[in-house]
Formats: C-alpha cells, structure tokens, sequence
C-alpha cells in the first residue's frame, strides 16, 4: 500500500515517461500520434490505467489497439524508470474529458438561449 503523494508521484512519472517514450522512442505509426493525459494508479499499483487522446478523434480505437501491440516494450520503460518491485500493467482507455466538456459547453449554450 502507499499513500496519495507517492501514489501521485509515480503516476507523474509513469505519464512523462510513456508520454516520452510515445514522442521518440516507439516506432508504430499509430502509436506515434497518442498522447497521454492522464494516469490513474490502483493502491496496490498492480494495473495502471491510461488515458489517451490523439488530434484526429476518430482514430483513437485503432491508436490504442496499436499501443496494445507496444504495452511490453511501454512496460519496460516504465519499470526501468519507477524502480518498485511491481511493475504495474497498462490498461489504455480513450479520454472522454473533451467530449464531456463539449457537451456541457452545448447545455450551457442551449439553457443560455432558452433564457434570451
């Protein structure tokens, strides 16, 4: 078990180094074009989930089944760079954070026209 801070320190590094790694290091394509944004540990840091956005939105299925085929060279990176007995396993998952705030954006437009 850790606490918060380190908990919080270790998915900084984990988001640095992949989001690294992405920009110069992996070779596929696809991979190439995500970008991390996000990191969130479990307590016992066995998995890690990762959260990826791309420019072009609807690509991002076929980016991250291509990250899927780097995950053990992604991983190792990762080990290499935390230095903790467990490595914890990546799991990547598309971030929603823009699409939410766009739909919040167009609730808000909508309410703000109904009032004029």
């Amino acid at each position: 078990m850790t606490n918060k801070i380190q908990l919080a320190r270790y998915e900084e590094i984990i988001k640095q180094v992949l989001n690294n790694a992405l920009n110069y290091e992996v070779n596929n394509r696809w991979a190439k074009n995500a970008t991390v944004t996000n990191v969130t540990l479990t307590n016992d840091l066995s998995f890690a989930k990762i959260y990826i956005d791309c420019l072009n939105r609807q690509n991002i299925s076929k980016i991250i089944s291509n990250l899927n085929l780097v995950k053990g060279f992604l991983r190792t990176k990762v080990s290499k760079a935390l230095n903790i007995y467990k490595t914890p396993s990546l799991v990547f998952y598309p971030d929603q954070t823009i699409d939410y705030a766009e739909k919040i954006e167009s609730l808000i437009h909508q309410i703000n026209k109904e009032n004029k």
